[in-house]
């Protein structure tokens, strides 16, 4: 959930099944720092699915929680703390993560995706603009170094012209420039 609604790790962990709006497609996120923090947001289909999945495996009936513990001794409660799942994600990948990376990648991914800073403050639901321009800064700074990754991996081809991008670029002349 993480990942496609950018919920923190506690938000995640609080999540119930009321707070599903599975006919508007929308999901409930509390507050957990200010009054601000909490709304009412739209769903990705990716992570509506995955929901819906859930849902039939569970009983929501008896059991309030999205995701409650399935140890024996937290089964069908709340749980604090999911390191087991990321230590299988390691184990299984050897990639190393921490709940916050996933709002990380979210962040990451809806900043690289729209031009209004406002956007991405209000889906993350920050109460102050210093704090997305953080996640800004990270796309600029991977976008640049994507840009010097494409000069450096095309400049061997650089001053070598073909029929079709001389044609494109300069229709009625020889494709020299200036």
């Amino acid at each position: 959930m993480a990942r496609f609604t950018g919920m923190r790790k506690d938000e995640c962990n609080r999540l119930k099944w009321s707070d599903i709006n599975f006919e508007q497609v929308m999901i409930h996120i509390p507050g957990t720092k200010t009054e601000d923090s909490d709304a009412w947001l739209s769903l990705a289909p990716v992570a509506l699915h995955a929901l819906e999945a859930l849902r039939k495996k569970s009983d929501p009936g008896k059991c309030p929680w999205v995701f409650p513990g399935r140890s024996w001794q937290t089964k069908g409660r709340k749980v604090y703390g999911r390191s087991y799942m990321f230590e299988r994600i390691e184990k299984r990948t050897g990639i190393h993560l921490k709940p916050k990376d996933l709002r990380d990648y979210f962040a990451t991914q809806v900043s690289s995706l729209v031009s209004d800073p406002t956007v991405v403050m209000k889906l993350l639901r920050h109460t102050n603009m210093k704090t997305t321009s953080g996640y800004l800064r990270t796309v600029d700074n991977r976008m640049r170094c994507a840009g010097e990754l494409g000069g450096n991996q095309w400049g061997q081809f650089r001053g070598q012209k073909t029929a079709s991008n001389s044609a494109k670029r300069h229709p009625g002349t020889d494709g020299k420039v200036g």
